[in-house]
């Protein structure tokens, strides 16, 4: 049997790791594991870096900045990457935030400043953690710069969190953002990529209310939120089907955001014997 693209038994599976998802102490001993990083350090480190390059290429000068970085997940790559470049704070916001200083983590990290160089002695000094979702009220310091790889997706309410980030921007800040607005999970095997888009609102409840499953959200919905908070967004599509857009990166500002400069682009990390 097949249900929007994907089995019933599938579907089933996905409703049940929701529910675990919900209770507390599962919660927990889950976000102690590997989430959302790939347990490959060397390919994690060579997206992370990539990640980097797109995001600081469209930032502007990084010098004695505060960055904030939405979502983070199971490691802070991008923190000594931003704070070797110049970057003074660090601050990491997420609500499934992982252990970030554990073994696998420290790993990532060490294989990053393999590949780029010594970061600055003591950066995790520089560095805050705040574990909540940007949609709740807190006092997260004002940033000059909002940061987000492949977050704005798994956000509960995306208008919220429009409104939030733009609050916690400085008025001269800007915020980059890269967007997967494709299928995850079990439906990236689906034949039509769009077929989640057809799952009933209270089924995609339950299916992922506990887990941050994709708020579907499109392209020009985000767009439209943002330029309501008084931004002005220039964005770049990078994957379609058909009509609708699969990946998009975006720069927003008060003032004029400028260019996105280089896009988001992986290579492949060399084999190691």
């Amino acid at each position: 049997m097949n249900l929007w693209g994907v089995t019933a038994p599938a579907l089933f599976r996905e409703l049940a790791a929701n529910a675990a998802m919900g209770i507390p102490v599962i919660r927990r001993r889950r976000l102690l594991g590997l989430r959302t990083g790939n347990p490959l350090v060397a390919a994690e480190a060579a997206k992370i870096v990539a990640e980097f390059d797109f995001l600081s290429d469209s930032a502007g000068s990084l010098s004695g900045k505060t960055v904030l970085e939405i979502g983070p997940g199971d490691a802070l790559g991008l923190a000594p990457l931003f704070l070797s470049a110049g970057a003074a704070r660090y601050i990491a916001l997420d609500r499934f935030l992982g252990d970030v200083w554990g073994d696998h983590a420290q790993s990532l990290y060490e294989e990053i400043e393999r590949r780029r160089g010594p970061f600055t002695p003591g950066w995790q000094s520089q560095v805050e953690l705040i574990k909540h979702s940007v949609e709740q009220p807190a006092d997260t310091p004002a940033a000059d710069l909002i940061v987000s790889f492949d977050v704005i997706e798994h956000l509960a309410d995306v208008p919220l969190a429009a409104r939030h980030m733009a609050g916690l921007l400085k008025p001269d800040g800007r915020m980059i953002h890269r967007i997967d607005y494709g299928p995850h999970g079990i439906w990236l095997s689906a034949s039509d990529p769009l077929s989640f888009l057809q799952v009933p609102r209270w089924l995609w409840a339950a299916i992922g209310c506990n887990r941050g499953y994709p708020n579907r959200v499109r392209h020009q919905a985000l767009v439209k939120l943002l330029q309501e908070q008084g931004l002005q967004v220039s964005d770049r599509i990078t994957r379609t089907h058909g009509a609708d857009v699969l990946d998009a990166e975006v720069v927003c500002a008060f003032q004029d955001p400028g260019e996105l400069g280089r896009p988001f682009k992986l290579v492949k990390p060399e084999r190691t014997s």
